[in-house]
């Protein structure tokens, strides 16, 4: 497998195209990657995985046999829900 020597050998860290899925249709248990949370909000993977690297961050993460991070997609319905979307610093010190 090629690495991008862009991102340092981790792969694409920009925002992903929209999911190819619909969250709606996947069942609560349902395992998401870094990469398919933040193409479902549409976020950076770098900011996914810094949320996933944040103990206080809302979005809970298991980590399967092998290290691999997942949360699920009830989890991330919850999240989304709760309408507790972090903000950066410098952007909430503005509003």
């Amino acid at each position: 497998m090629a690495t991008n020597k862009k991102s340092g050998g981790h792969g694409f860290r920009g925002v992903p195209p929209p999911a190819t899925f619909s969250l709606d249709a996947l069942p609560d248990d349902a395992q998401l990657r870094d990469v398919e949370v933040a193409a479902v909000v549409r976020q950076a993977v770098s900011t996914v995985t810094g949320w996933r690297q944040d103990p206080e961050h809302p979005l809970k993460w298991d980590y399967l046999p092998g290290g691999l991070p997942r949360t699920t997609a009830g989890r991330l319905r919850a999240y989304l829900a709760s309408g507790r979307r972090r903000r950066r610093a410098a952007t909430a010190a503005r509003a």
